[in-house]
Parts: structure tokens; sequence; C-alpha cells
């Protein structure tokens, strides 16, 4: 391997035509920050780049951070010739790198050359004395020019001709614990100012010994620019967020969809006092529901907190007034992901989902739910319906909210702050009115719009479209809400927010997991109970506690639970073919037969005395002649025929 001690500048480097390298010095330099060069150090720690010394300045990099391929040329004594393609490519990369000013410079020294080369007649001395004098500058200096260009095609010569000279001074030296000091100080999410950090490291520096080396502020500045990269400054003071907006957003293309194939929904506190119904009075919530394709504000509803159910019955208003859409777009939420909403599909609060979990109205409906990050305005084009021009801005300083505005923070809150609250009513008129006027607005300019309005685009992109209407039974779950409840033993009943609900039905799925889904305002109404699959089953009755000492209620008890075991009765008697009689004369009758005699015969003596019974001939089975033979059978494979 090469010298780990040989130091070479990017130029240096540039000149060799390593393989490995880039054969620009300012490509290097890029090369070098990609690489985090100035953070590789030797093995002792002593960082493996160092100032150069001389005038001008800059920076030379150890032989050791090039790569492989690099340091085993320089150890080969391998010199690459100039290649005069890669010489013209670097110096029209060095001229489009520099201002104008010194574009300008080069295309005026270009024209005096071509003055002097102009001069056929007289000889190339009298000719450069004759311009210079015509323009007042020095022959040396058109003679230098000249040198600039010599041996390569006049096509190139604007570029060699730009003035390449850098700044004069030497960088004033910082000492190294300082500048790790102010750095440290200074790349913090508290972002001090630089004035602060150079005030804290001269405090530091007359204890260290080196406040009198300190340069001024501006050269801690000037250096932070040039060594620390933009990106990691951004990082170290605001943040990963504010490092992403560094990062161009992503385009994407909503004309390729059409009208209700895909939504986005988000949830937005709006800036307006209103008073509910109970007198109270707060700042609401609003749901709202876009198309993708045109933009338009499909649906909405308004609630004190952003709740599952004010999701749920957006969505009932976009099932019952448009259609079923393919895919949804919503923000990562509790109130989208509640399991009302998309139970059965994975959220970042629910990683997997059970066979039993209960199927949310969108998964029942098969509408694709994508999440996205909260407050991404380039994911859901919805966070820009509520900023600037949107519903912060233009509908939450609207002169009917006058007196009820509060401002979008509490340092921006108008002079007339808490005169008044506008009652629900309202404000829900109101937003109808300016969803309808936003709507309808001409003069869009998205891509999709094009001077059109999203009414305008959303209709015309309608008609055409395959649109997947709602059944009323699809109409009735989304407007339900939605528990899931389990069968209890003994009969079938199902408990919820303390009342219970029962239906013959359910007997068969006693101790099984159901979904109940009902009116949360009239649980007196019942319930309608659904297999976790989503099969509707039945409509349960609430079963209401009756007074303690009412006799109706008892009576009525009685006759509903006669005629069910009536009921009962009278099915399982259609399910029974054949009485009990029928049955048994049906059956084959099976006699037994007798058991066999053993082969093998045991003598047990009788104890205590009494006396063993004498035999009875006539019940000797011994003498039969076929069982005698098969004892000799057996005493013949015994003895082994002995």
């Amino acid at each position: 391997m090469t010298d780990c001690g040989s130091y070479y500048t990017a130029a240096e480097l540039a000149a060799l035509g390593l393989p490995g390298l880039p054969g620009s010095r300012y490509r290097i330099q890029d090369y070098a920050a990609r690489h985090h060069w100035k953070t590789r150090r030797s093995p002792d720690g002593t960082p493996l780049w160092r100032r150069r010394k001389g005038r001008g300045g800059g920076i030379e990099w150890n032989a050791a951070l090039l790569p492989s391929a690099a340091q085993l040329a320089l150890a080969g004594g391998r010199t690459p010739k100039p290649d005069p393609q890669q010489g013209r490519a670097e110096a029209w990369d060095t001229f489009n790198r520099l201002p104008q000013s010194r574009k300008d410079e080069a295309a005026k020294r270009l024209a005096i050359i071509q003055a002097v080369l102009m001069m056929t007649t007289l000889r190339r001395t009298a000719a450069v004395k004759a311009v210079a004098a015509r323009h007042s500058i020095t022959p040396r200096t058109i003679h230098g020019w000249l040198a600039l260009i010599k041996g390569h095609d006049p096509a190139d010569w604007l570029a060699y001709l730009a003035p390449r000279h850098v700044g004069g001074g030497k960088a004033a030296d910082i000492p190294d614990e300082a500048w790790r000091t102010f750095k440290a100080d200074y790349l913090r999410p508290e972002q001090p100012t630089i004035e602060s950090c150079y005030r804290r490291l001269q405090v530091a520096g007359k204890a260290k010994g080196w406040y009198p080396l300190l340069p001024p502020a501006r050269t801690f500045a000037r250096r932070l620019e040039r060594e620390v990269d933009v990106a990691v400054r951004t990082l170290a003071r605001g943040g990963v967020d504010a490092l992403r907006r560094l990062y161009p957003y992503q385009d994407r293309d909503r004309a390729s969809l059409h009208a209700l194939e895909g939504i986005n929904a988000d949830g937005w506190k709006a800036d307006v006092m209103v008073r509910w119904p109970d007198g109270k009075t707060s700042r609401p919530h609003v749901v709202m529901i876009q198309d993708l394709h045109s933009g338009k504000l499909l649906a909405w509803r308004v609630d004190r907190d952003l709740t599952a159910t004010a999701v749920r019955l957006a969505f009932y208003d976009l099932f019952r007034y448009h259609g079923i859409p393919d895919f949804a777009v919503l923000d990562n939420g509790r109130e989208f992901a509640a399991k009302m909403i998309t139970g059965g599909q994975p959220t970042r609060f629910r990683f997997q989902t059970k066979p039993d979990d209960l199927l949310g109205i969108l998964t029942a409906l098969n509408i694709k739910v994508h999440w996205t990050t909260p407050g991404s305005g380039q994911s859901k084009p919805i966070e820009r319906a509520f900023g600037i021009g949107g519903l912060a801005d233009d509908f939450a300083k609207h002169p009917a909210f006058a007196g009820a505005y509060t401002g979008n923070s509490p340092e921006n809150k108008p002079a007339n702050y808490g005169a008044r609250a506008v009652s629900l009513e309202h404000f829900c008129s109101t937003l109808t009115a300016w969803v309808a006027e936003a709507n309808a607005r001409t003069g869009r300019r998205s891509h999709v719009a094009q001077g059109r309005s999203f009414d305008e685009v959303y209709a015309a992109s309608y008609a055409n479209a395959i649109i997947r209407r709602a059944t009323r039974e699809q109409l009735t779950m989304a407007m339900l809400a939605a528990e899931a409840v389990t069968a209890r033993k003994p009969d079938g009943s199902v408990h919820l927010y303390g009342s219970r609900f029962w239906d013959t039905k359910l007997t068969p799925y006693i101790g099984k997991r159901l979904a109940a889904r009902f009116d949360p305002e009239d649980l007196g109404a019942g319930v309608h109970i659904y297999r976790s699959d989503g099969t509707y089953l039945c409509h349960a009755a609430n079963l209401e506690p009756a007074p303690f000492l009412s006799v109706d209620a008892a009576r009525a008890h009685k006759h509903d639970r006669n005629a069910y075991v009536k009921h009962t009765k009278a099915a399982t008697k259609l399910e029974r073919a054949m009485t009990p009689e029928e049955l048994a004369a049906a059956l084959p009758k099976i006699t037994p037969e007798p058991s066999p005699p053993p082969k093998v015969t045991k003598l047990v003596a009788r104890g205590g005395g009494q006396p063993i019974p004498a035999a009875d001939p006539a019940a000797d089975t011994l003498a039969d002649e076929e069982h005698l033979a098969a004892i000799n059978r057996v005493l013949h494979l015994v003895t082994g025929g002995r």
C-alpha cells in the first residue's frame, strides 16, 4: 500500500487521475464530503487531513483515505498520462461553477485575444502592443493569456481564460479544542446564535488559555458554512422534520384516478368558539372527506371532539350521497384507526389482526386503507384545504364569526378574542355554504383542474366512472355504531352499556364473539347482531328491567317464555320423525350368544373348611372328545412333543 504519511490536495488528486476517484477538483471535494473524510482518524486518533501550508491555504488529504484501487496505483508508481478530454471537462466544469462576473471577464479576455489574432499583417509582438495600448493593459498580461490557451482547441479558450484566483489571505487558525467546543454548543436543538456561542467560548477560553488566539466570530461562521454540511446543521438544530423538508417532495399524479376512486379524510380543530346545545362553549372538530381526483370536498361532520363516531357519520354521508370508494388515504390517528372504522386492517396501533376482530365499516365494504404520516400535506391533499386560503384562513375568518375567531395560536389572538361564541347551527350552516362555494370556485390551478372548479372536474369524471352505490343494508351498517360483544351463557344474550339484548337466533352462538350495531342515542330500539365475518344474524330486542312489583310485566314475561317453550316443543316434535315406540320397533332385536368355555382352567381351593361340591357328570364338558383333542394339542406345544 501507499505511504500513509503522504498528503494530497484535491487538485493534485484530480491531476493524478487515480482509479476510483473523480477527475475534477470540485468533484473530489464533493466525494470527500459524501464519504466523511473529515471525520476519519488514524488508529492513534489523529485526523487524516490537515491544513495546507503556504499561500492560499486549503486542505490536504491523507493517502489512507483513498479507495483501494487509488492506493494501489500510487504504491505502484503509476502516473497516468493526462487525458485531453478529461482536461477539457474539468476546465468547463470549473468555468460553470464560477460566478457571472468571472465568466464576463473570461469573455472580455477572449475578445482581446481575438483582436490580436486578427492583426495578421503585424508580427505577434507588435499586435499585442497595439491591442494592449487600446485597452489600457500591459502586453505582459496579454502574453499571459496566450500562454493559458496554448495547445488547446479554440472552442475551449473561454473556459481556460476564466480567472481562477482564490482568496488571498491565510485562513485564521482556530484551536482544535475551541472548534470542537464551539460546534458542540452551536449544533443543538435549542438553536443558539453564533454570537452567544462565541461569547461562551471566550469565557471558556480564558480558563483554557487559548482566548487570545481566538479569531473573530465571523471566522467561526464562515468555517461552519465551509466545513459542516447544511444537512448536518439542519438535523442537529431543527430535527428530523426540518431535515426532511430539505429533501424534494414527490409529485403524485391524480389525473390517473377517476372521481370517487380514492378519497382522503382528516380532522381539523376549528379556530372558532361554538356554543353547544347544553350551553358549554369550545372549539369544534370537523371531519372532512375529499375526493382525490378532483379535490372536491364530499362530506363532513362536526363534533366536540375528534371521535370515531364523527368519522363514521361522515362516511355515512359519503356513501349515501356519492357512493363507495375503492380506497381511502387516512391519517393514522386513533379516530380513524378505531375498530368500528377500520377493524380487520392493521394500523400503527393494531399491528396484526385476529380472526374474531370486529370488521370496521371500511373493511366490510372492501375499501382498502392507506395510512399516512400525521400532518403530511404531501400524502394527504386535504391538509392544504385546511391551510392558507382554506378552512383555517378563509372560513375561520369569515365575517359571520366576528368576535368568535380565536386565532390559530395563543400568540395570534385577535383584539376581540372571546367577544362571543356562535351557535352550533350557525357554525354548521356557514360551513355548508363555504364548502359549496369552495367546490364551485373556478380558476383552480391544479394539474387536473386547469382552471375549472372542483365541481366541474368531479362531475365530468363521475359521469363516466363505474361507481359502487351503497345498498340500504350497507347504509344501515354505516349509520349504526358497532361494538364487539359475546353471546353469554346460559341463554345467549349480549350485554351492552348496562342493557341486555336477546333473540332466539343467538342461542347457537353461546360463548362466541359477535358484532352489535346500534344507534347510540336509542338503545331501547334494540341492536343488530352480526357474526365476526360480517354476516347478519338478527335484531335483538332490549330486555329492559321491569318494575320489581309489576304484575303486568311479570305476566307478559311469563307469556313470552311460555310461547318460547311451546314453539320449541313444536319444533322439536317436527324434528322427531318417530315416536319412542316406533323407534324401538324399528331397531333389530339382538340375541346374545353364549360365551365359549375357557381353554385352560385353574383349580381354586376353597378355604374356610367349605367342601368342594361334587362334579356333575351331566354338566362335565371335559368328556367331549373335541375338547380333549384341543387339550392334547396344547400339551404337545408346551412339551415340545416329548
